[in-house]
This record gives structure tokens, sequence and C-alpha cells, in this order.
């Protein structure tokens, strides 16, 4: 009856192990995926693009993180990721500063402020790669993660995002 009671036992400290053992090596192999969304006056939908990134992190359990770089929104989209980022660490609002000799020659693709946004409309390969090495100079996006730049004011580049189901 003992030796009953104590293949139970073992049998159970070995299944809480192996759940544990395989816990820490999904967590080791899953990386952040950090969602940088890149606009302006966007507060119709900002919540949405939001809500539905966190939705994707709780269906998949997935981690990620937001951030929403604002380059001179003059609506509430600043109010409303601030509002957010109070519930959620794992959302920030970045005021986009003053561009830096970019690698075509302009002044800037919206970091620049104001002149900068006019030129915004296209947005090349080495475009992004020079505006993620940016952030990451900056410090808002560590080497660790997997980064998705989706810049919201080319409507082609909202696939990037995850869809609400329904």
């Amino acid at each position: 009856m003992v030796s009953l009671f104590m293949a139970i036992v073992l049998c159970y400290a070995l299944s809480a192990l192996a759940v544990l053992v395989m816990r820490s090596v999904g967590r080791k192999r899953r990386e952040v995926r950090h969602y940088v969304l890149r606009g302006d006056n966007h507060e119709l939908h900002m919540e949405g693009y939001i809500r539905a990134i966190r939705w994707f992190s709780l269906a998949t359990g997935a981690p990620v993180k937001i951030t929403v770089v604002d380059e001179g929104s003059t609506d509430q989209t600043a109010a409303i990721v601030q509002k957010l980022a109070r519930e959620d660490q794992s959302i920030r609002l970045h005021r986009a500063g003053q561009a830096q000799d970019q690698p075509d020659g302009t002044d800037g693709f919206g970091l620049a402020g104001e002149a900068g946004m006019v030129q915004a409309a296209e947005f090349s390969d080495i475009q992004a790669c020079w505006y993620l090495g940016r952030l990451r100079a900056e410090g808002i996006i560590s080497g660790n993660e997997q980064t998705v730049l989706v810049d919201l004011r080319r409507p082609e580049q909202l696939v990037k995002l995850p869809q609400l189901p329904g």
C-alpha cells in the first residue's frame, strides 16, 4: 500500500518537473515581438490597433511590446497612447526628435518634425533600416526583439498588424 502511494507521488513529481522544464524551454525560445507603430494623427484607430496587438499576445501567449512613435500629431493620439500605457507597461509613447544624417541625403522622413513629415509617403527598405537603427541607438528597440515596423500612414502596411476575430 505504501509502495503504491510512493509510486503515485513519484509520478506526480516527475510530471510537475516535466511541465516546469517545458515552460522554461518555451520561454527561452520566445523572443519578444516589438511592434513599432509610426504615425501621427490616428486617434480614431489607435486604440483598436493597440488592443488588436494585445489580444494577439493574450491569444497566442507571445510576449509583445508596443512603441508608438508620434511624429507631430495634432489630435488626441498621444493622450490615448499615454492612457493605455498607464494600464499596460509594455506600451510606450516615443515622441520623434530631430533626424540626423539620412542615408538618402534628405532632412528626414518623420523624425525631423514638420519638414520631414511631408517626405514620409515613400518608406524604402534602406530608410526602414535606418529608422530602426536610429530607434535602436536611442534605446527604444533592444537587440533580442523581433521588430515589426508599421507605418500607419500607409494603408498597405496595416496588414502587419494582427487582426481581431470577427
